[in-house]
Formats: C-alpha cells, structure tokens, sequence
C-alpha cells in the first residue's frame, strides 16, 4: 500500500496519521488529489475524505452563501447567483462520480458517534447558540439521502483512529 495524502491537508493536523501510518510501515507521498484526501495509489479507485467533526459537516451541508476569503463579497458561479458550501460539496461528491471513484467520508469526531445512526442523537452545541443550526435528527437524514443518492459512505471515529481507519478502509472497500 501507498497512500498518497492531498495537499490540501493541513500538515500540523495530520501528523499524527503519518506517525500511524510510519509505524505500519506504509509508504505515503503529498501530492494533489482531485478529489478527497487519501488515495491508495495502488487501488485508485478509492478516495477517503477526512473531516474534522460533525459539524464541519454541518457547514459543508449548509445553504448560507460563500463568502471571498477576507472579504465581505458573496462568491459568484457562472450563472451569477450564490455559491453555498452544499453545492461546493455536492460538485465534489459529483466530481469522484465523473472520476470513476468510490468516495468515503471518515468524520473524526469520536465522543461515542461510531456510526451513522448515532448521528440522530448527537447534541449540537450550536444549537444553544441558534435555533438554526442543524440538529443531530437532521443531520442524519441528510447524510442518509447522499449514502443513497450518490452512493458515498460516512464512517466515524475518533482522532487517534483516523490513521489506523484510513488504512482498514482502504482495504477493505479496494477487496470488495
């Protein structure tokens, strides 16, 4: 196995994950993906994207309209209407699509969320702050509809895991 990691991928926060993948012995390489974070070069048809938590998927998943780093200037597509961080994650998921590959979502967020349906009782501390924020019942139901609608997995765990889980998936789906 040889994984090549994204560059978009903060060195500071992975880390951890190359030491996991060092004391494996498993080779690995920064180099721009097209899409995701992870990617066995040896089995490219498989892509892992790495998430903080749930509620960076929260922001991934929202409708607000993107703002130009740094300013207060709404981007703009084509069409001259608003960008949203969940058409900015839906082109991705389309993208992996076009690209042939299967795209799977590990979500480090740990504090006992182990699988999808433990997102259902996840308590949004947002959710304190506004009556707008996405709710755990919410959030799985949308996740819910991308598994079935483009065929993309969630998997969850905690922040120490996330090297040790990279690899199991990425052997695990490339021997399905």
């Amino acid at each position: 196995m040889l994984i090549q990691i994204g560059t978009r991928e903060k060195k500071d926060v992975i880390e951890g994950i190359k030491q996991h993948f060092d004391s494996q012995g498993i080779g690995y390489f920064d180099e721009k993906l097209e899409v995701g974070d992870y990617e066995d070069v040896h089995n490219p048809g498989v892509v892992i994207d790495r998430k903080h938590n749930l509620n960076e998927l929260c922001s991934n998943l929202s409708d607000v309209p993107q703002k130009k780093k740094g300013t207060k200037v709404f981007k703009m597509n084509s069409q001259n209407k608003t960008i949203t961080d969940r058409e900015r994650f839906i082109r991705e998921i389309k993208r992996a699509q076009d690209l042939g590959k299967k795209l799977i979502f590990l979500v480090e967020h740990g504090q006992g969320i182990k699988c999808l349906e433990d997102v259902r009782k996840w308590k949004n501390p947002r959710l304190k702050e506004s009556a707008l924020a996405t709710s755990g019942e919410m959030l799985y139901k949308k996740l819910l509809i991308l598994e079935n609608e483009y065929g993309v997995k969630f998997y969850f765990c905690s922040k120490k895991d996330t090297g040790r889980e990279i690899i199991r998936l990425l052997k695990e789906v490339s021997d399905e």
